[in-house]
């Protein structure tokens, strides 16, 4: 027989990230496919347009949203997090060994390990992140800020109407597999402190 599972949102407590986040955490805690689905259901039933959010939104775009992207979400959350409503998304799909994709179409990579160890480094707990393709949010979300992080990303991104600014920030793509750990923690670490120096001058920019 059948089971079927009823979730219910607070909508006056939790925003739009705060739902995702939820589903996100709550589908790969179950491997439900479905989830996808109720992702993309829950955006649709979301969706807007300018002017109508009281914070800025900004989206971090990079290939497989695994590292870069994941970086600049959290440390423009850790610096900004009252200003500025944060996500980050992938165009690429290459869904890791034993990962459940969460969205249609295209299917990001799992975040990289190495990416939430670097972040907690610096006291960023970034373990509740999770890949998602830019296709969960085109066409649902308006967001003022696009940034780009790496040249694949500015060529292939898909365009998102009406976003205020749309910026291509550049970095070197520390997931490379060769070395040894340290070598690859290395270049994690050097990656992150490029991209937290990138972010604190944009909101000297801004503010």
């Amino acid at each position: 027989m059948a089971t079927t599972t009823r979730i219910r949102f607070n909508h006056e407590l939790l925003g739009p990230r705060e739902n995702v986040m939820q589903l996100g955490a709550l589908a790969r805690a179950s491997g439900a496919q479905t989830m996808q689905a109720l992702i993309h259901f829950y955006l649709g039933n979301v969706s807007d347009g300018p002017g109508t959010m009281l914070t800025p939104r900004v989206l971090f775009v990079d290939t497989e949203n695994s590292a870069r992207s994941q970086m600049a979400e959290a440390l423009l959350r850790k610096h900004a997090g009252a200003l500025f409503e944060v996500y980050s998304a992938g165009v690429d799909a290459h869904a890791g060994a034993g990962f459940e994709a969460h969205s249609a179409g295209i299917d990001p990579c799992e975040i990289n390990p190495l990416t939430v160890r670097v972040m907690n480094e610096i006291g960023i707990d970034a373990s509740g992140q999770w890949a998602k393709s830019v296709e969960l949010f085109r066409g649902r979300m308006h967001f003022d800020h696009l940034i780009t992080v790496c040249s694949n990303a500015e060529e292939r991104c898909p365009v998102f109407p009406a976003v205020t600014a749309r910026l291509h920030w550049p970095f070197d793509d520390p997931a490379t597999p060769s070395g040894s750990e340290e070598e690859r923690l290395a270049r994690f670490r050097a990656v992150r402190d490029e991209i937290e120096k990138r972010i604190l001058a944009w909101l000297q920019e801004v503010q």
